[in-house]
This record gives C-alpha cells, sequence and structure tokens, in this order.
C-alpha cells in the first residue's frame, strides 16, 4: 500500500484475498464516491481499504505498520486490523475524522435488494 501510495496513484484499494464480489454492478467509482471528504474507507468483513492518496493517509499507513506491539493488539490473527480497530476507537491521529468504517454486509444490502 506504501509504495502504491508512492507511486502518486489517486486511489489505492486493498482487498483480502478472501474478498467476494456479491454485486458486479458497483462499480469502484460508486465505492469511491462514499468516501466524500473522508481519506481511507474500512469496509469490514471482507477486509477491503479504499484510500485516497493524501498526505494524511500516507502518514496512517505507516503510522500503523510501525505501531508498538503490532501483532498483540486485541487479536493477533487480525495483524494490521486490530491496530487500525484500536486507533480509530482512540481517536489516535484524529482518525474518526478522516475514515469512514462500513459493514460490508450492510453496504451490499443498502446497493441491492437483500
Amino acid at each position: 500500500m506504501s509504495e502504491a501510495l508512492k507511486e502518486g496513484f489517486d486511489y489505492v484499494i486493498w482487498m483480502d484475498a478472501d474478498t467476494h464480489i456479491l454485486n458486479p454492478d458497483i462499480s469502484t467509482q460508486d465505492m469511491i464516491n462514499v468516501m466524500n471528504d473522508k481519506d481511507i474507507v474500512i469496509f469490514t468483513d471482507p477486509g477491503r481499504l479504499d484510500i485516497r492518496n493524501t498526505e494524511w493517509s500516507k502518514a496512517f499507513i505507516n503510522f500503523i505498520w510501525e505501531y508498538p506491539n503490532f501483532n498483540k493488539i486485541e487479536n493477533p490473527d487480525m495483524h494490521e486490523q486490530g491496530v487500525m480497530n484500536n486507533v480509530y476507537s482512540k481517536n489516535i491521529m484524529k482518525s474518526r475524522e478522516r475514515m469512514i468504517l462500513l459493514n460490508s454486509f450492510n453496504w451490499v444490502c443498502y446497493t441491492v435488494p437483500c
């Protein structure tokens, strides 16, 4: 992610290998439009991050990777997700002002009949 942001792309999207595309009619642009003025959207469940290339998002990603006790936060099997949850819940780096957390299932249900 950090390298892709350095390359100068406007957005970087990360999806876990087990992400399922449930509605191919929802475009990447539709997902980016959800961001409004935020720098990062975290879709829970399938593990997706949409990151706008800003100085804040670069600093945030670096902060996450360098976070003390990175693998011991909350759930050691979740690695960066545990750190992001901890940082968000404590509003470190004013993360609540710069990020959106969306439940992926709700996003799908709001955009298609469930």
